[in-house]
């Protein structure tokens, strides 16, 4: 299934988007598309040794009661229902980044909820530079 999702990335070509699936029990990546680790500057490695709080580390100071809320609603997701973010995160470089996350609950076995998400990521930080922050801390962007 991973082979399958880097080759259905790597042949579309209006796709823009960075396929991860995460594990809620264990707090780890099991996946990522390599052009995650490139869009944020870091080692294909570095994503999976994170963990919950390396990961933290990356996400804006004031973001993360937003991503922690954001991450206890996947928890109680059935499965295949989907929800999204925007949050900030820091790149391998220092600066920051701002990201489009959505989150879809995998089925496990007998139709019920997997402890695993199906992650598509998405850089909006070029959309980003008229929103005031007010909005940005909320979760309220205009369309795009």
């Amino acid at each position: 299934m991973l082979e399958a999702l880097d080759q259905l990335q790597a042949q579309s070509t209006s796709f823009s988007g960075h396929v991860y699936i995460y594990d809620l029990v264990g707090q780890y990546t099991l996946h990522a598309s390599n052009s995650i680790t490139e869009m944020l500057g870091y080692k294909a490695d570095d994503v999976y040794t994170f963990g919950p709080n390396g990961l933290a580390s990356l996400i804006h100071p004031d973001d993360l009661d937003l991503v922690a809320d954001y991450y206890q609603r996947l928890s109680t997701l059935k499965a295949q229902e989907s929800v999204s973010i925007q949050y900030r995160m820091k790149r391998s470089d220092g600066t920051w980044c701002l990201l489009q996350s959505q989150e879809t609950r995998l089925e496990g076995p007998n139709e019920r909820p997997s402890t695993q998400v199906l992650g598509i990521l998405q850089e909006t930080t070029q959309f980003a530079t008229s929103i005031p922050r007010e909005l940005m801390l909320l979760g309220k962007y205009p369309s795009t």
